[in-house]
């Protein structure tokens, strides 16, 4: 167990988190290292795709590329000196202003070593909690906002553990689809529209799907990505991150071709049982036919043969969510719901920090 920074805030972070554990002398923790961080999720499966080592360092890039200054911290909590529990923080600031969160979204639960105890469990947890406290009093934050889905990302201790300390909560929406069954059981639920849209897209399109992504496909991608968006919108930085988690094992890329013109692009990342729709783009001017549609399909077929058995597609937003949807993203969580399995719920809860408030 190695208990290093590379910088005098993860420094400091990681006093304030030792701080925290002198309640609970079983416990201790490190900023963990790729390997080890490998090596627990060998014995404890993790469903999130968004807990692949990989996938951090691109949201990391991301993190930098929006923040003056952005960390990742990876923590390895041990009971006893056995490796218990993995957790990612990502804390950015710019200026006076922080955020805490886990990649770029709400802060996650912990990960518990498969076979811990209740009571190792709680205590883990609860340290957990009170150490973000601790850091939300000493970076002044006002609030902490995290996030779980039922039957993905959601551990209803934590969710407890948040209610009692007098988090408001909300609940939003999330698409599954089930992978365990035959995909032929599966279509046969899809509405007549949603099979006639894939069978279309099949039909009029070419897909090409990708386990690695060499540098003239990457500028591809950026190239038509930035076509669709009319804009850049994140950097080579991030780009380049996104490859390595391709090229790393952690995802795949579908091409979608009209004879020899790139018409789609969409990357799915995945973990070992679960996988999730990551980014896409398809043609505007094509948008009155089906093409994302085929890349759902495939990459579903890509998934099962992959030994994946869940599938995440993402928000369903309805007009009168939280997060007043726009009608696009309306339209979009319309079309995920078609190949949806499961509508899950998404909790979202908010602490309010009073010392965060304090001048």
């Amino acid at each position: 167990m190695v208990n290093k920074a590379n910088s005098a805030i993860e420094s400091t972070i990681l006093s304030l988190f030792a701080q925290t554990l002198t309640s609970f002398p079983a416990l201790s923790v490190a900023i963990c290292e790729q390997q080890d961080w490998q090596a627990f999720s060998v014995h404890t499966p993790i469903k999130q795709p968004e807990y692949q080592w990989f996938i951090g360092l691109y949201h990391h890039s991301v993190n930098l590329n929006n923040f003056p200054q952005a960390y990742l911290l990876n923590f390895i909590i041990y009971q006893d000196q056995q490796p218990t529990a993995i957790w990612r923080l990502n804390l950015a600031q710019s200026g006076e202003a922080t955020v805490v969160t886990t990649n770029s979204s709400p802060i996650s639960a912990p990960i518990i070593a498969t076979g811990a105890s209740k009571k190792t469990t709680t205590n883990i947890l609860k340290s957990c909690l009170h150490f973000l406290v601790s850091v939300a009093e000493r970076f002044k934050l006002k609030e902490l906002v995290c996030q779980g889905i039922d039957g993905w990302s959601l551990n209803q201790e934590w969710s407890k553990l948040w209610l009692q300390a007098g988090a408001n909560i909300k609940v939003s929406h999330e698409c599954f689809t089930d992978l365990s069954q035959n995909i032929d059981e599966y279509l046969k639920k899809r509405s007549k529209g949603c099979k006639s849209d894939i069978k279309k897209a099949l039909k009029l399109w070419h897909f090409e799907i990708h386990d690695q992504l060499s540098d003239k496909q990457l500028k591809q991608f950026q190239d038509f990505h930035r076509h669709v968006a009319g804009r850049v919108t994140r950097d080579n930085t991030t780009w380049e991150a996104q490859q390595r988690f391709t090229n790393n094992g952690e995802s795949f890329v579908i091409f979608i071709y009209s004879d020899k013109q790139l018409i789609g692009c969409a990357q799915f990342t995945y973990s070992a049982h679960t996988g999730a729709y990551a980014i896409a783009a398809y043609e505007r001017e094509l948008f009155q036919y089906p093409i994302a549609h085929g890349a759902q399909i495939l990459a579903m077929k890509k998934m099962q043969s992959m030994g994946i058995t869940q599938y995440y597609l993402g928000a369903r937003c309805y007009p009168g969510s939280n997060e007043k949807p726009d009608v696009k993203a309306q339209s979009i969580g319309k079309f995920k719901a078609s190949f949806a399995s499961s509508i899950e719920l998404n909790q979202t809860l908010t602490l309010t920090i009073s010392k965060g408030e304090e001048k």
